[in-house]
């Protein structure tokens, strides 16, 4: 359950856990560490980029689709709406750095990133991270700028650079003279510890990433594993993005976190350098992913949206000026809806009319 105390850490600090949102974490996680001794031999594991795996068909693997449903809830509670849309997203998978292939952590190799351009106004989404490995922080584990979620305009306002390259990349990584400035403002640097099956959900502002391990700490045998998700209203999807998402799942594409609007789709593209399946393998989609709730969820099937239906508040907006596209488009949206409430609202003053002259007309 979502509680007040969840809430508040997301407005004030940008992030908050949800403990044991995911109760069968431990076989959720044999299932992925099945996979890959399946398909990745000799000590190999899947290519991967800051630990982040977006290849392989991994997000249509069915422990993914088990995590995804299991936390929609949360999502629910959040956005005030059952009618939600979903990312198929990247599952992170980090080595231990004590087998030699990955790096230990040190000053120069963070990646501190936001993942909101500049385009973007307001809150967009709320990101998750569920956790079937525990990480404490000396470990791979999450790492902020406590409370930068609520600067991020200035920051960007103050940044042409960062603006633009935003804008055109989708996101932007913090140079130290960047996380300076947040500092100034009392954002803090830290590293924020997880158990086995909570959920971390974060506002899409907040400046954070994954840290990597310390050396010399205690677990040294200890892995990254955590399936991101993130959920939001369907109701702030155009109609371009749904069709996006109908041909990511008919194709089996997987997306990047943005589930509603503006949604990105990645390829099926393997560099040749990245490390390859053995056996070959192509992903099957699973039974579950074929319910009915999944597709609804992944966009291939529509919501029926009734005149009841609750349209929830917080609407994206976007910047005129740096992204023309998604601005025209969901003004044209907002507005087609303003007309159908206007309708709506016409249609019962017309009713009260009606119904007012048929009882003056009753009484004379």
């Amino acid at each position: 359950m979502l509680t007040a105390k969840n809430r508040d850490d997301l407005e004030i600090k940008g992030y908050t856990i949800i403990e044991n949102a995911v109760p069968d974490h431990a076989q959720l996680r044999d299932e992925f560490f099945d996979w890959m001794s399946h398909h990745f031999k000799n000590g190999s594991a899947p290519y991967s980029v800051h630990s982040i795996v977006r290849h392989y068909g991994i997000g249509y693997l069915e422990p993914a689709w088990a995590v995804r449903l299991q936390v929609k809830k949360y999502f629910t509670q959040l956005w005030g709406t059952e009618q939600l849309l979903t990312s198929v997203d990247a599952v992170a998978i980090g080595q231990p750095p004590e087998l030699g292939v990955e790096e230990f952590d040190n000053d120069s190799n963070h990646w501190l990133h936001v993942d909101q351009c500049a385009a973007r106004l307001g809150l967009h989404a709320y990101q998750g991270a569920v956790y079937l490995e525990t990480a404490e922080e000396e470990d791979w584990t999450f790492e902020v700028l406590e409370g930068s979620h609520q600067h991020l305009e200035t920051f960007y306002g103050r940044n042409d650079k960062a603006k633009i390259r935003s804008v055109n990349t989708g996101l932007w990584r913090m140079r130290d003279e960047d996380i300076r400035w947040y500092e100034s403002l009392g954002c803090s640097r830290r590293r924020v510890p997880a158990r086995a099956g909570d959920l971390l959900l974060w506002d899409s502002r907040l400046v954070h990433a994954n840290a990597r391990p310390k050396q010399g700490r205690q677990h040294h045998d200890r892995w990254r594993l955590v399936v991101l998700v993130c959920m939001g209203p369907a109701a702030f999807s155009t109609k371009e993005d749904m069709a996006k998402k109908r041909r990511a799942y008919k194709e089996m594409l997987m997306t990047a976190h943005w589930p509603s609007d503006d949604v990105g789709i990645m390829e099926n593209y393997l560099p040749s350098y990245a490390t390859q399946p053995e056996p070959k393998h192509s992903v099957t989609l699973p039974e579950v992913a074929k319910s009915t709730e999944v597709k609804q969820l992944v966009g291939a099937t529509p919501y029926k949206v009734s005149p009841k239906s609750k349209v929830p508040a917080g609407r994206p907006k976007w910047d005129p000026t740096l992204r023309p596209d998604m601005a025209k488009r969901t003004a044209k949206m907002y507005s087609g809806e303003n007309c159908g409430a206007q309708l709506k609202s016409l249609l019962l003053l017309l009713t009260a009319l009606i119904v007012m002259c048929l009882c003056w007309n009753s009484l004379h």
